[in-house]
């Protein structure tokens, strides 16, 4: 049986990084959902062709079509640990992806979530300690309430789905604005939770 990782990750946190990092530091293959489907677009298959008929009438694609993308690439894979960033995102899409996933014989043993331990630290020093960020510069605050809604918005999301108890064993790595986030330090945390 395969074993699926799931990592979630704040805004403002890069996931090609943190990939890299965990699939050194949990001897794993890894796969960013978003990437995987920009990739999925870019083929000619039936999938792809049935996935761009719901994007050209501008509609949602179901969460079924992306199951099926991210469980053939699973399979794809000869290791038997695989981290998956960005997917599931509600209860329901993890639910029905826990039961595609185990029709392939691949069950997910953990959850992981990289947070900011302290949002107003981060949002003050991300939007008034830098008055050289262009884009504030631009768009003031009128960007910094979109990004505090979105940023919301997402932590909430996770923390739903974390709290759900559908993944049993969730860990949490929290940084803070002042910490070094390179390398070294996010493995030491993995290691100290793992």
């Amino acid at each position: 049986m395969k074993d699926l990782q799931l990592l979630y990750l704040d805004s403002n946190l890069k996931r090609s990084f943190f990939l890299e990092i965990f699939k050194n530091e949990l001897n794993c293959d890894g796969i960013i959902s978003s990437i995987l489907f920009r990739e999925q677009l870019s083929l000619e298959n039936e999938l792809s062709n049935e996935i761009r008929k719901y994007l050209d009438k501008g509609e949602i694609v179901p969460y079924k079509l992306l199951e099926v993308i991210i469980t053939n690439k699973i399979q794809e894979f000869f290791n038997t640990r695989i981290l998956l960033i960005g997917y599931p995102k509600t209860i329901e899409q993890l639910e029905s992806f826990k039961i595609a996933l185990l029709e392939e014989n691949i069950s997910i043993s953990k959850s992981w979530y990289i947070k900011h331990r302290d949002f107003d630290d981060f949002k003050n020093k991300k939007f008034h300690e830098d008055e050289t960020n262009p884009w504030f510069i631009k768009y003031g605050s009128d960007m910094e309430k979109t990004w505090t809604n979105n940023f919301l918005t997402t932590r909430q999301e996770i923390s739903h789905l974390l709290e759900s108890g559908l993944v049993l064993d969730t860990r949490i790595i929290e940084l803070s604005y002042e910490e070094s986030i390179d390398t070294d330090s996010i493995r030491n945390k993995i290691k100290n939770c793992n």
